[in-house]
């Protein structure tokens, strides 16, 4: 299942590199940023009408 999955072995190789709180910031603002993402497409789509 590893094998397949070549995001799961990139993050634990992150994980031997970087301390957690880095990941946790680095996948927050991803999260934020697709939020915000979204909300910007929605936005400009309800303007539109």
């Amino acid at each position: 299942m590893l094998a397949e999955s070549p995001v799961l072995l990139s993050s634990a190789g992150l994980t031997k590199r970087f301390p957690s709180f880095l990941l946790d910031r680095v996948s927050f603002e991803l999260a934020v940023g697709t939020l915000l993402g979204f909300g910007g497409r929605s936005g400009a789509a309800s303007r539109r009408r």
